[in-house]
């Protein structure tokens, strides 16, 4: 039955064939049809003739329902030609997994380490193609703690490279199998002068080191040589044990003196450029000595991650193979906290 009908009412509209719309009402002066708004098939025009039934119903139901209701009463060949595309479907699954990986970064993001911590993880895998092949993989963190306005700080830092290279035969053999870390304690006791500790263990099987641990404990200066640019420079003495992959050389347990300098830059908020060189020397065995440079540029892409461009060398004497010296050049991913 067609009663009165009033304009922005939502409506349920049975028609004589058995199929059912819903929609909202248009104010359209016409004795003859019904102006209907489809949420699907937009704006239509239907013969009064053709209405078995209208039905005002509230105009909180939502498009969802009004749809399934919809697809229920209308033919299939009508239904199907409102379904979604197969290039849309696989859009909108990349746009699911898009905000899946949104959403993990932002987990991510809320795990706070405490104020007075510091730190970065830096991942790399590097690959060379050619002359000659290689695949490299290594991990690199840094952890540094240091409460705000006070002198004392602790750093924890460490790296582990491991690398295949493939001759021209095809044959492939592992070339770089290394890790260090190191431990550093420093009070800054006036403007410049501090104290240090440091504790170091390493392990390189190509070089022949099956274990490397130092101790020592000196003193350092640290100045502004501008507005940016920060400098230390420091020596030490303490005490060292290396245990050889050898039959030549023996064992080393002895004293040894350090010499290091650190150069720190930041150009740019998000732009850091860093400088190091380390220095060790057996006092008593003058051939004895190795040492390490390191220049690395990095870049903070977001509060969260970041890229960093180093190269490293690194050079032991006193081993009996032609590996002691070492240089490298890596690109990482560095994830900050």
């Amino acid at each position: 039955m067609i009663g009165k009908l009033h304009s922005n009412e939502r409506l349920r509209i049975t028609l004589v064939s058995g199929e059912v719309l819903l929609g909202q009402k248009r104010v359209v002066e016409s004795s003859e049809a019904i102006t209907l708004e489809h949420s699907v098939f937009g704006t239509l025009e239907i013969p009064k003739e053709s209405v078995a039934q209208i039905e005002t119903i509230p105009v909180a139901v939502s498009v969802q329902a009004e749809s399934k209701l919809t697809e229920q009463a209308l033919p299939e060949a009508v239904v199907m030609s409102a379904e979604v595309s197969p290039q849309q479907e696989q859009e909108q699954e990349q746009e699911t997994h898009m905000n899946e990986r949104l959403d993990l970064l932002k987990e991510i993001n809320k795990l706070k380490a405490p104020k007075s911590w510091a730190g970065n993880l830096k991942l790399g895998m590097n690959y060379s193609m050619g002359d000659r092949k290689y695949e490299q993989t290594y991990l690199r963190g840094k952890v540094r703690i240091q409460k705000e306005r006070s002198p004392h700080s602790l750093e924890l830092k460490g790296e582990y490279i491991y690398q295949e290279t493939e001759r021209s035969t095809g044959d492939t053999y592992v070339s770089a199998d290394r890790f260090y870390t190191d431990f550093t304690y420093r009070w800054q006791y006036s403007e410049h002068w501090f104290l240090q500790n440091l504790t170091t263990l390493r392990k390189d099987t190509i070089k022949g080191i099956e274990r490397e641990i130092q101790n020592l404990s000196g003193v350092g200066y640290r100045t502004k040589l501008s507005e940016k640019p920060e400098l230390l420079v420091g020596s030490g003495i303490g005490f060292q044990d290396k245990s050889l992959d050898s039959t030549i050389v023996s064992d080393q347990k002895d004293w040894v003196v350090n010499v290091f300098q650190e150069l720190n830059w930041t150009p740019l908020e998000r732009m850091k450029i860093s400088e190091k060189v380390n220095y060790f020397r057996n006092p008593n065995e003058i051939a004895i000595y190795n040492y390490d440079f390191t220049l690395s540029l990095n870049y903070r892409l977001t509060d969260l991650l970041g890229l960093e461009m180093r190269y490293t060398k690194d050079f032991d004497n006193g081993i009996d193979d032609k590996f002691g010296d070492d240089s490298r050049f890596q690109n990482a991913l560095t994830l900050y906290f």
